[in-house]
């Protein structure tokens, strides 16, 4: 899901800000999150199914932003861009905020949505009919 996001989002931070390896740190925090929210909370009813599609892809954004800042962060640090400890670690927020502003599309959203629920969905498929 986050791959299948990271695609039509790159293209949108181009002109803004460069994020070093931003679809393999947005697909790692998918695997990471799915691996480990949607495996370990596989509901077998279909409510369930979808709310853990929603709790896990809000998670995955969350995680996804702040690793995108942390990235950042660091490659402005490199550059002398802070002029102490706090401020670097205060911007990482900052910086991950500024990437959801950018890519906050309503077909960005839109299809970030239905892959959460497909997400869930397909959890509470494994959990009910395999095993």
């Amino acid at each position: 899901m986050m791959g299948a996001i990271s695609i039509p989002t790159a293209p949108l931070l181009h002109g803004y800000m460069r994020l070093p390896f931003y679809f393999e740190v947005n697909v790692l925090c998918g695997v990471i999150i799915g691996w480990t929210v949607l495996g370990r909370r596989m509901p077998t009813f279909l409510a369930g199914g979808l709310s853990n599609g929603i709790s896990g892809g809000i998670l995955c954004l969350v995680f996804a932003l702040l690793a995108n800042g942390f990235i950042r962060m660091i490659d402005l640090a490199l550059q002398m861009r802070y002029d102490n400890v706090l401020e670097a670690v205060v911007s990482i927020v900052d910086l991950g905020l500024d990437v959801l502003v950018v890519i906050a599309q309503p077909s960005t959203l839109g299809m970030f949505a239905v892959g959460a629920l497909a997400a869930g969905l397909l959890s509470q498929f494994v959990a009910k009919y395999v095993d």
